[in-house]
């Protein structure tokens, strides 16, 4: 390896100092310790393992110590930090203070509301893969590092264990009969649990209704602006019509009718597009031209528009335009849809490929999604939608066209909703998308 390559693997410039050198390899290096213990596949535990072993040669090259011989002299590896760590494991109570329940959750690769059963059986198979790399490690770098791991996953259980998913119990009251007591002070007590239980069901029931008449309220306070926006237009229609006006006339009452479908509306729309027909034919006979096709293309413009109106209330979800709507912008009109099913595995450079020679449901534009337009897929229509995955994603990963560094592109889990910056020579899932 040149001196040039080295300093492009350590992304350094020319000129870098000892000390940039030492500070650089250092941060790469215990990023991807990080990685190799996290990594979800022994695929990518190889991958990055290659990665770390070309890092360490470039160091090399660039004046420090061969890892394997010497990792007594490597940036923030010295005996005094593998003791530290060793301490660190008697302190996990501090560790736990000072994580995140999001990081603890991403450690052991556990969502949002999880079960008491699951954190046990995430955390045993995260410790058990731990020791195992912390045994057959080949240096005291990598035994460091699977060691601050096994801290990491000691604190992230402790943490969640204050998060588990508790299910609601079911009260089950059984009528009592009261005794005669002739100690007061004993009959009393005796009635005290039942009555507190009484007392916390009528405090639900009360709540429950409480917060039904809210809604019903949201409710008739929504229906009463509808009903006044349809009086309104309404109101402006008939007046149209009454001067004349039949084409303004048509266009009012077909915007009554998106906000109610009535027998009467469409019976006034009807109404009005002949009267527009009959004013056509009269102003072509007193200008003495008979111009019967543009008549009737007048009338199928007519007879069209509430069709082309109606087509436009385009709802998330929705299989429209070669694709599943997933993204709408301020418009209505106009967004982004995701092809109905995954197009495949691919590398990165396959994916970027495969997409725009894809031709799909009359379609030919589509591309590989950017970072940020994969979250939405997600979020919308994917594992993380209010109304489900309507996509039909696969609980795994899926490249986005985002670039990382160098060799590198961001993908995201569509099991957690976590996106990684990954190599590029990783196979992972492709769904292409389009603007329409």
């Amino acid at each position: 390896m040149t001196h040039d390559e080295a300093l492009s693997k350590l992304e350094l410039e020319q000129g870098a100092t000892s000390s940039e050198i030492n500070t650089q390899y250092q941060e790469f290096y215990n990023e991807f310790q990080m990685r190799i213990t996290n990594a979800p596949t022994e695929h990518q535990r190889k991958l990055y393992q290659k990665k770390l072993e070309e890092l360490a040669a470039a160091f090399e090259v660039l004046g420090g110590e061969n890892p394997e011989s010497n990792t007594q002299e490597l940036p923030g590896i010295a005996e005094s930090e593998v003791v530290e760590t060793e301490n660190r494991a008697k302190s996990s109570a501090s560790n736990q203070a000072e994580m995140s329940k999001q990081k603890a959750l991403q450690i052991l690769g556990l969502g949002e509301i999880f079960t008491a059963k699951e954190l046990e059986s995430a955390f045993r198979s995260k410790v058990s893969s731990c020791e195992t790399g912390r045994d057959n490690a080949m240096n005291d770098v990598i035994r460091s590092a699977y060691t601050e791991s096994l801290l990491e996953c000691n604190a992230a259980h402790a943490l969640l264990k204050l998060f588990v998913f508790v299910p609601a119990p079911v009260l089950k009251t059984t009528p009592t009969t009261p005794q005669v007591s002739k100690d007061p002070s004993k009959s009393k007590r005796k009635w005290v649990l039942p009555v507190s239980i009484l007392s916390g069901v009528t405090i639900v029931v009360i709540l429950f209704f409480a917060f039904s008449n809210m809604n019903s309220k949201t409710d008739e306070i929504t229906d009463s602006t509808a009903n006044i926006e349809y009086v309104k237009l309404k109101a402006e229609a008939d007046l149209l019509a009454k001067l004349g006006n039949w084409k303004d006339a048509v266009d009012k009452y077909e915007a009554v009718f998106l906000l109610a479908e009535t027998s009467e509306v469409k019976d006034s729309i009807v109404s009005m597009k002949n009267q527009l027909l009959l004013v056509l034919k009269e102003k072509e006979v007193s200008n003495a031209r008979k111009e019967p096709v543009a008549s009737e293309n007048t009338l199928k413009e007519t007879e069209r528009l509430p069709k082309e109106k109606e087509s436009k209330r385009i709802k998330i979800g929705d299989n429209y335009a070669g694709g599943i709507v997933f993204k709408i912008d301020a418009s209505g009109e106009h967004g982004l849809v995701c092809a109905p099913k995954d197009q495949g595995e691919f590398k990165w450079e396959e994916a970027k490929s495969a997409c725009p020679n894809l031709t799909l449901n009359g379609y030919s534009d589509w591309y590989l999604p950017s970072k940020d337009q994969l979250n939405s897929m997600y979020i919308n229509i994917g594992q993380g939608s209010s109304i489900g995955n309507v996509g039909g994603f696969a609980n795994n990963y899926y490249w986005s066209s985002t670039e990382y560094g160098n060799g590198n592109a961001w993908d995201q889990n569509f099991s957690t909703g976590s996106q990684f910056g990954d190599f590029k020579s990783i196979t992972y899932y492709v769904r292409a998308v389009r603007a329409f």
